[in-house]
């Protein structure tokens, strides 16, 4: 065990007894720290903007996923963290990614059909290059998802139970909200976030339906926006087709979101044994 690794353990195991105000905000500032030698090579080896963006995410990310263990086993004894934390490479772990892709998608498609439907959108043809556009925002959704839903529904959320075992599923959905926006936004953001705490209670703790959730949703998203096969009608309020741009964000986004969310809490109500019985 290297100096580093010792001064962690260490530094890991002095926290383990803290609130979780001190817990989280010391585990993120030495993620910071950990992460500014990355962030210093990428800012001077890497012109562009958008590929040194990046490159310095994906290192954060790699960061996170080494620190988590040791976290995990200072903190609560766990032998197999990642397990506890969501993450189970299975073939029924797999099958819940896949069923919340789907869902994800079909959410994102009826709420442009809904509003296509009712004058809102226009449809602006194929593009050229979608089967670009489809690989890119798979991939991409993909390591959001799985990135996202580790941190907040996985690594928070976990913190959170500790100390705020009945609270703790509203208040990582507003802290998820307000990381991302601020403002009218926020209340959309706070009921995907629900949602996504559901979607991991409906799958016995495991993150493979959040995560396939998180992605299909930024997925289709990414498929119509950047493939530009939808365009807001001019002059409507952004209530109805969504704050920048963001369906999801509207007023039927919400609602929708709203549905979802209580439909999560609905299954889980239920207290199937199993996603695939």
């Amino acid at each position: 065990m290297n100096r580093t690794t010792k001064l962690l353990t260490r530094v890991f195991t002095a926290l383990r007894d803290r609130p979780v105000w001190l817990r989280v905000p010391a585990f993120l500032v030495i993620l910071g720290l950990l992460w500014l030698p990355w962030l210093f090579l990428g800012s001077i080896a890497i012109a562009d903007s958008n590929s040194r963006s990046i490159v310095t995410l994906i290192g954060l990310y790699v960061i996170f996923l080494l620190l988590l263990p040791r976290w995990g086993q200072s903190q609560q004894d766990w032998q197999q963290p990642f397990r506890h934390y969501g993450l189970e490479w299975s073939d029924r772990w797999r099958r819940s990614w896949l069923l919340g892709l789907g869902l994800g998608i079909s959410l994102v498609l009826l709420l442009y059909g809904l509003q296509w439907s009712l004058g809102w959108q226009q449809w602006q043809g194929w593009s050229p290059q979608f089967g670009q556009f489809f690989l890119e925002g798979l991939l991409m959704a993909t390591a959001i998802g799985f990135a996202e839903e580790l941190l907040f529904r996985g690594w928070l959320l976990q913190e959170l139970r500790r100390d705020f075992p009945q609270q703790s599923s509203w208040m990582s959905a507003l802290i998820f909200a307000a990381v991302h926006r601020f403002g009218l936004q926020i209340l959309g953001l706070s009921l995907l976030g629900l949602a996504l705490v559901a979607a991991r209670q409906c799958d016995r703790q495991r993150l493979g339906l959040p995560m396939g959730l998180h992605s299909g949703l930024v997925a289709a998203y990414y498929w119509i926006n950047v493939g530009q096969l939808m365009q807001p009608r001019a002059g409507l309020w952004a209530g109805w087709t969504g704050w920048e741009g963001n369906p999801l964000q509207s007023i039927l986004g919400v609602f929708l979101l709203m549905l979802l969310w209580l439909g999560l809490v609905a299954w889980q109500r239920r207290d199937r044994p199993s996603l695939h019985s």
